[in-house]
């Protein structure tokens, strides 16, 4: 079963995040403290920055956590979660 992960700023409309694993994800994200669904913002850019290092890059797989973190730079506070 594959579940998509929803992003968005804490004032703006759904916006997907490009999650290769959404169920692994998830387990991350709750084995990291942050169970879905929850709210980032600038304290948990740390967390999120080392686990995009954690993470890895691969041109040709997306790392969500970077991207997280990016969106937490744009938009200072997300709402994460699964999407319904």
């Amino acid at each position: 079963m594959s579940i998509a992960i929803i992003w968005q700023p804490t004032s703006k409309s759904d916006t997907r995040l490009d999650v290769p694993a959404p169920s692994q994800f998830m387990d991350i994200m709750r084995d990291c403290g942050y169970p879905l669904p929850c709210t980032l913002d600038d304290e948990d850019l740390p967390v999120m920055r080392a686990m995009a290092v954690v993470y890895g890059r691969n041109d040709q797989t997306p790392n969500p956590f970077k991207e997280i973190a990016d969106l937490i730079v744009e938009h200072n506070s997300i709402d994460l979660y699964p999407a319904t």
